[in-house]
């Protein structure tokens, strides 16, 4: 059987809370076999047809980084305009929010969020002994970057911003702990949703938004559905390499800011919902989300080659003609 929310009561709030601004969901967090070891993953509780909403999230009932700075956050833009890039913003919004405890309007769906210690798979929460198991790799430069960044932020922006005195945070200044959430949830769980429209703001044509029930949902490409995985064929006939299933869901933004995720294909009650959280390579994806997709056709491989190391071929005019 599976396991929902560790705290259930939780889990019933935030679909409440959704319903009661109009929203519905025909999805929730569960958990495998392996009980509590097992991570949660978002599962649907109905049969969902293709191209029909399994979850309705109104705009109310998500933050976004372009919210946070028409409201709350708006004295930015003249004080710390350095800082006006959407996953900062975001992540500001939602350590705000989580300052302010039951009283914010977003209680429910920050509630729902992973704790730190469910976040103990990421690098920037690993254990020193446990991220030099990473060395060697891409991950580990990106991880240690970005453990840098969340100290320098800290200290340069959050907590100037925090003390100023126009500041929604009331002089109060969150600790780094609480910082270093709120980036790793916007890391993780954050999805940039396409504008219906042109002419609004956005990072490239989009809003980056924390919603109800995402963050559980498991990554995948949006490429390639209804391709079979051993389809292509390599130049000697042979099939080429299986590639990883591509996302069953896709989170769009309906022209009055709802949002939709519609399934791609007709999914069964328990059916596992991914979603393409954006193009990242594995080593991204290690550090944002914990986890990694096999064939990820984001992946590259750096090297360098010094030319004096190449075989030197003596080329003649006969055998390299010129045209």
């Amino acid at each position: 059987c599976s396991h929902f929310f560790s705290a259930p009561t939780a889990a019933m709030a935030l679909q409440q809370w959704l319903q009661d601004a109009g929203g519905t969901a025909a999805v929730a967090a569960a958990r495998g076999a392996a009980g509590r070891a097992a991570p949660l993953q978002l599962k649907t509780t109905a049969y969902i047809a293709e191209d029909q909403p399994m979850l309705m999230v109104p705009s109310s009932r998500f933050i976004s980084a372009e919210s946070m700075l028409e409201e709350e956050l708006k004295f930015l833009e003249k004080a710390f305009p350095e800082v006006i890039v959407p996953p900062f913003v975001l992540a500001l919004g939602l350590l705000l929010h989580g300052a302010q405890g039951r009283d914010s309007k977003f209680h429910p769906l920050i509630k729902s969020l992973p704790s730190g210690a469910e976040l103990r798979n990421l690098p920037s929460y690993m254990k020193p002994a446990e991220r030099r198991m990473l060395k060697g790799t891409d991950a580990f430069a990106l991880a240690s970057n970005l453990d840098q960044e969340i100290t320098e932020t800290y200290e340069q922006y959050v907590r100037p911003i925090a003390a100023a005195a126009d500041s929604p945070f009331g002089g109060k200044v969150p600790p780094l702990s609480r910082w270093r959430w709120s980036l790793a949830i916007t890391w993780r769980c954050s999805i940039t949703l396409p504008l219906p429209s042109a002419g609004q703001r956005g990072e490239s044509g989009g809003i980056k938004v924390l919603a109800p029930f995402l963050c559980d949902a498991a990554h995948a490409d949006s490429a390639g559905l209804g391709e079979s995985s051993t389809s292509r064929n390599e130049p000697d006939g042979t099939a080429a390499a299986s590639r990883p299933l591509p996302a069953v869901a896709e989170a769009l933004l309906l022209p009055d800011h709802t949002l939709a995720l519609v399934a791609r294909v007709a999914l069964q009650p328990g059916a596992a919902v991914s979603v393409d959280f954006g193009a990242r390579s594995n080593a991204e994806l290690i550090v944002a989300r914990g986890e990694a997709v096999a064939g990820n056709a984001h992946d590259c491989v750096k090297f360098h080659v010094e030319a004096s190391s190449l075989p030197q071929a003596r080329w003649s005019r006969a055998s390299c003609p010129l045209r």
